[in-house]
This record gives C-alpha cells, structure tokens and sequence, in this order.
C-alpha cells in the first residue's frame, strides 16, 4: 500500500540505502524544488512572507548568498511581528545581497515567463555545481514549468496553480529514472504489476482471511 512504501522508503532511506520511490523521485517533495517554489511564491507576491522566509532559510539561498543560517535565523527571529513586508527589511539589513542575489529577479517578474526566470535563477545561483546529486529533479521541475506554459497562461499565479493542481500533475512531477540506476525501487503491489525485476523482496507477504474452521463431508 502507499503507506507501507512510505514507511519502507523511510527504512532504507534512513540506513543509506540508495532508493527509488513515488516519494523520493516526486519533485513536490524535493525540499531543494520547495524552495524554489517557494522563491515563485514570493515573487508572485512580495508581501508573501512566509515563502520568502522559507526561501532565505534553504540551502539554495544560502549557499549562493554566504549568509550563515544563524544570520538568517537572527533576521527572522528580530523581525517576527510582520510590522512591514520582509523582503523591504531584508534589502535595508544586507543590501549587497538583496542587489547580487535578488533584486534581478524581483524586477523581471511579469517581463520573464517562469521558465526562463527559473532558467536564470539555476544558473545563477549555480545549483548543478552546488547540489550535483539533484539535477535530475531540476530538469524535472523545468520540464513542469514548460509544461505549465503550454497549458495555461504564461504568468507566475498560473503556474503557481498548476503545481498545487491536483492528482492530474502528478506524471509530470515525477523524475524519470533510468533502467540501470543502482537503487532499491520501492513500488505499491498496483505498479509493481507485470514488472520484472532480478530480486523482488515482497515484504507484508502475509493474508488476514478467516480460517475455515467447519469440515463438510459430500
């Protein structure tokens, strides 16, 4: 069932097993792709808060900009009641950062289409360097965002909906994983269906029918 592969996933994961599952090769719980939904967030909507605090908080952010965790954590903790939209106290408190890191994107939105803002802000913040074991969610995430644009309007808020649209996005939030990746796949009995595999464990293998217990004689 999708609870017994989460739980099993979480398993092998956590004795460093390398694994392959609905879970982990989902993009929409990549914490790295998170962040940079939430960047869109916040981009959509500066007064967004919470997604940019989420944003200058992630490891993207802060290997990019060198700001140590405790700086930002020290900026969210002093600046908690929301008085003014947190990006205007962010760009008062570090300047240069706000300038290098942020303000060409904050700028370009409603010029750039989501692709090629995205496109931008990968290369600038040189993830494929800073996190080479993720870039198969990346290229993931990009074919998403031409996806996006294909369907719906070419803006922020129409990707931002395409995301959280539902069961119907699930295929295209999914990374491809090659045949000869060396991994343990974790898969539900529903699409474990006529696939072959050299070793298959089958775990859980056991049936909670009743047992007969009257004998009739013909």
């Amino acid at each position: 069932t999708n609870i017994e592969a989460s739980w099993v996933t979480g398993v092998l994961t956590g004795a460093g097993l390398p694994v392959a599952s609905d879970k982990t090769l989902d993009i929409s719980s990549n914490s790295l792709i998170r962040e940079l939904v939430g960047f869109l967030a916040f981009l959509d909507s500066p007064i967004d808060n919470f997604s940019f605090a989420c944003f200058l908080s992630g490891d993207i952010f802060l290997k990019a900009s060198a700001l140590t965790r405790e700086e930002i954590s020290s900026f969210l903790l002093e600046n908690r009641r929301g008085e003014r939209p947190l990006y205007t106290l962010f760009r008062e408190k570090f300047p240069a950062v706000w300038q290098e890191h942020l303000e060409e994107y904050f700028q370009a939105v409603g010029f750039l289409p989501p692709y090629d803002l995205i496109s931008r802000i990968l290369k600038k913040y040189g993830v494929f360097q800073s996190f080479p074991g993720e870039e198969g969610f990346f290229y993931q995430f990009l074919e998403a965002l031409k996806q996006s644009e294909a369907e719906e309007e070419n803006g922020l808020k129409a990707f931002l909906d395409f995301w959280h649209g539902g069961e119907e996005k699930k295929d295209i939030l999914q990374v491809v994983l090659p045949e000869y990746t060396d991994a343990i796949r974790v898969l539900t009995i529903h699409k474990a269906k006529g696939l072959g595999f050299p070793i298959v464990i089958v775990p859980f293998a056991c049936l909670n029918d009743a047992p007969v217990k009257e004998v009739y004689e013909k």
